[in-house]
């Protein structure tokens, strides 16, 4: 029981650690070094005299961004901006799902996907960008909404390989794929960000 407490102690201190040393990356090397052993130091002795656990005492010292803003101001350094705050989840899904009906009007009337594809791209962006998703999630989200419909769309326009497979099939992928992709990302967002 002892190996894992100290196990996640150690994984906390070295997570908080971590993140004072990304946000004070502008710091002088032996500056964030000081830093980062004084912060250290200070855990290691909080733990030792009273009684409380590695959150509480990581809670006490603050956020990491405002120690980093502390020690850049004291340094002479630029403060880097506070971080804005997140945009809605539905942004980047409702760019992404509104491509399919942009995709429809456009090769109804026009013959052409290129409209929907830069609608597309910009739905992929601003999911990219987003933080209520993982990386993994990213990724996902990302080839079912628009790479393999591109992909779909691409090989039944220039290639004779989809000549056997019923047009209805192909408009049920094209349409089925980015709405589905989009659906999935809303039940997968993170709830906090």
């Amino acid at each position: 029981m002892k190996d894992t407490k100290s196990n996640t102690e150690q994984h906390v201190r070295a997570a908080f650690l971590a993140a004072v040393e990304r946000e004070t990356a502008t710091l002088p090397a032996d500056r964030r070094a000081e830093l980062l052993a004084d912060l250290a130091e200070h855990i290691d002795t909080a733990l030792a005299e009273r009684s409380g656990s590695i959150e509480q005492v990581v809670a006490e010292l603050g956020d990491p961004r405002v120690i980093a803003a502390s020690a850049l101001r004291e340094d002479g350094g630029t403060v880097p901006a506070p971080a804005r705050r997140p945009r809605n989840p539905l942004t980047p899904l409702l760019v992404l799902a509104l491509s399919v009906p942009v995709a429809v009007v456009n090769q109804v009337l026009f013959d052409n996907a290129l409209a929907a594809a830069v609608v597309r791209v910009v739905g992929v962006v601003l999911l990219c960008r987003s933080v209520f998703w993982t990386g993994a999630q990213k990724t996902v989200g990302s080839m079912v909404t628009f790479a393999l419909p591109a992909v779909i769309g691409l090989t039944a326009l220039h290639s004779n390989s989809l000549d056997g497979v019923p047009s209805w099939l192909l408009d049920v992928l094209l349409v089925g794929l980015p709405l589905g992709g989009c659906v999935w990302l809303w039940a997968a967002r993170r709830r906090s960000a």
